[in-house]
């Protein structure tokens, strides 16, 4: 299908970006894509696009752009749009869930990445969200209300972001959830009991580069026992079994805890490992030394 590409440099009001959107001479209303770019104004208003749809639509690099109406993708576009890219617009402090609520596909993906955003609107009733991408951004703290309406998102992204805490029980509703990525945060240095409490859906988790040094009893819990769990790069400085033989035997038929070159003086160890049905070996009283061996990321950018 055609693509609409509009690098508006010397547009700057919402009024002569809709004009060219709303023109009635347009040859044709249905797109692959809309990328608009470096756009100058400070906010987009309802129904944006007036008659145009897409499958694809692409909103970056706006310098000056603060805020999105929540009815932005009125009209055909609702009906048709299937991606969401808000990206690169360092002046947006807040995710508007609320932009996504109308539409109708039920594989929603959006991302809104490398904002600055500080807050989550969730949506006011269910949404279609299925995948979304909040990383690079400025969120401090993820709360329940935030995901509120969020019972069909299946992949969640809030890597680096800077993020310090998870409010308990904020990710338990989520009953869909299968990929978690938390890498490149701030979660430590402790890992409090219920600082990551998910649901029995999850399968992917990665906890990597956080400044994690120790981690309680039940920090982690409610994963699937065919789950993945990463906590490469981070610091342990103990190993307690009372932290990691429950998650350990759960994972038995996972893809195990990654964990990446550190020394661990611990009281319980794990020397081996796979992949695949995992074989873990506990020795008390030593000192183990993690490796790294070499993977193919699956991490969503």
């Amino acid at each position: 299908m055609l693509g609409l590409v509009l690098n508006c440099y010397e547009i700057n009001t919402e009024e002569e970006l809709r004009s060219i959107l709303h023109d009635p001479s347009f040859p044709v209303t249905s797109f692959g894509e809309i990328k608009i770019t470096h756009c100058g104004m400070e906010s987009l208003g309802a129904d944006l696009f007036g008659q145009l749809s897409a499958d694809r639509v692409y909103l970056e690099s706006f310098p000056n752009l603060k805020s999105l109406d929540p009815e932005l993708l009125a009209g055909p576009m609702s009906d048709h749009v299937r991606v969401i890219h808000i990206s690169k617009n360092p002046l947006l402090e807040v995710a508007d869930l609320r932009l996504f609520e109308n539409v109708k596909r039920t594989d929603l993906m959006v991302t809104m990445i490398e904002n600055n955003i500080k807050t989550v609107t969730p949506p006011s009733k269910p949404s279609n969200i299925y995948s979304l991408n909040l990383g690079r951004n400025a969120i401090a703290s993820v709360t329940g209300d935030m995901l509120r309406n969020l019972l069909g998102v299946k992949y969640l992204y809030f890597y680096e972001n800077g993020l310090t805490s998870i409010e308990h029980g904020a990710l338990t509703a989520l009953d869909s959830l299968a990929d978690l990525q938390l890498h490149q945060n701030a979660l430590g240095p402790v890992l409090p009991a219920g600082a990551v409490a998910v649901s029995a859906s999850l399968t992917s988790m990665t906890l990597d580069n956080n400044g994690i040094s120790e981690i309680m009893p039940e920090a982690i819990t409610g994963f699937s026992p065919s789950a993945y769990l990463s906590l490469w790069s981070n610091n342990l400085k103990s190993f307690p079994e009372e932290t990691f033989r429950p998650m350990l035997e759960r994972l038995a038929e996972g893809g195990g805890v990654w964990m990446c070159n550190f020394e661990l003086p611990c009281d319980c160890s794990i020397v081996g490992s796979s992949s695949r049905r995992g074989s873990w070996t506990l020795l008390t009283g030593t000192t183990a030394r993690t490796s790294c061996p070499s993977r193919t990321s699956t991490r969503r950018r």
